[in-house]
C-alpha cells in the first residue's frame, strides 16, 4: 500500500470514528487532523473537505469492490449494498444524514445509478418511457435505505409495537401462552447455557440485534 493511501485509510478511519462520537456538522478539518496526529496542509492534499473524505469511504470500500458478473441481478446487487451498509451502519447513519451541497445522498445515488440502470435496462425493456421507471427505481430504493438506515434507532418500545401491529395485522401468535416461570425453566435446558448464565439475543430495533450473557436467576424478576 502507498503512503497515499494510508494516510487517506488513516483519516478515513479517524472520520469514522468522529462520526460515531458526534454529528458530522460539529466535526471539523481541524477536528480530523488533531485527533489522526496530522496538519491540515496533508488533509487538503488528499480531500477536499470533509464531505470528500466522506464519498472516499464509500468509493473505496463498495464502489471499487463491484463486480457486476459478481450478482445475479438487481436484486443480489442491492443485497449486497444492504449488508455492507449494515456493516457498517453507524457510519452510515450519520452519512445519510448530512444535508445540503455535496451531501452523501447525492453522492450514493451518483455512484450507484449506473449500476442499478445496468441491472434494470433488461426489466424495463419495451416499455414506454423506460428511464421514468429506471429513475423511479432508484429513488425508491433510496427511500428504503433511507427509512431503514435512519428509523433503526427508535428504540425497543417502538420497535416491540411494530412488530406486535405486524404479528396481529396477520393473524399470528403475539404472545407465549404460558407464563414467565414456564418460559424460565425452559430456558434453563438450552443447550448454550453456561452454568447460571445465558446467551440472550435481545433487540435495539428492528434489524438491530445482539447478544448479551444475561444470569438466569435473574430472568425471573425480568420475563414478566
Amino acid at each position: 500500500m502507498s503512503d497515499s493511501n494510508i494516510t487517506k485509510r488513516a483519516l478515513a478511519q479517524t472520520m469514522k470514528d468522529l462520526m460515531a462520537e458526534r454529528p458530522f456538522a460539529k466535526i471539523s478539518v481541524g477536528d480530523i487532523c488533531e485527533r489522526c496526529g496530522m496538519n491540515r496542509k496533508s488533509f487538503y492534499y488528499h480531500f477536499r473537505d470533509k464531505h470528500d473524505l466522506v464519498n472516499w469511504i464509500f468509493q473505496t470500500e463498495f464502489i471499487e469492490t463491484i463486480h457486476l458478473t459478481d450478482y445475479a441481478n438487481a436484486w443480489v446487487f442491492l443485497g449486497a449494498i444492504c449488508a455492507y451498509f449494515y456493516q457498517e451502519r453507524d457510519f452510515y447513519r450519520s452519512a445519510l444524514l448530512i444535508e445540503g451541497q455535496n451531501s452523501f445522498r447525492d453522492y450514493f445515488i451518483e455512484t450507484v445509478s449506473p449500476f442499478l440502470k445496468a441491472f434494470t435496462e433488461d426489466i424495463f425493456q419495451g416499455v414506454e418511457d423506460p428511464a421514468f421507471y429506471i429513475t423511479f427505481f432508484e429513488d425508491a430504493f433510496m427511500a428504503a435505505i433511507l427509512r431503514w438506515q435512519l428509523h433503526r434507532g427508535d428504540g425497543v418500545q417502538a420497535a416491540y409495537d411494530r412488530l406486535l401491529a405486524l404479528l396481529e395485522r396477520w393473524g399470528l401468535a403475539a404472545g407465549l401462552p404460558c407464563d414467565s416461570e414456564t418460559v424460565r425453566r425452559y430456558l434453563a435446558r438450552d443447550k448454550k447455557r453456561e452454568g447460571d448464565m445465558v446467551h440472550a439475543v435481545l433487540l435495539r430495533a428492528i434489524g438491530d440485534a445482539y447478544v448479551e450473557d444475561v444470569l438466569l436467576s435473574a430472568l425471573g424478576e425480568e420475563m414478566p
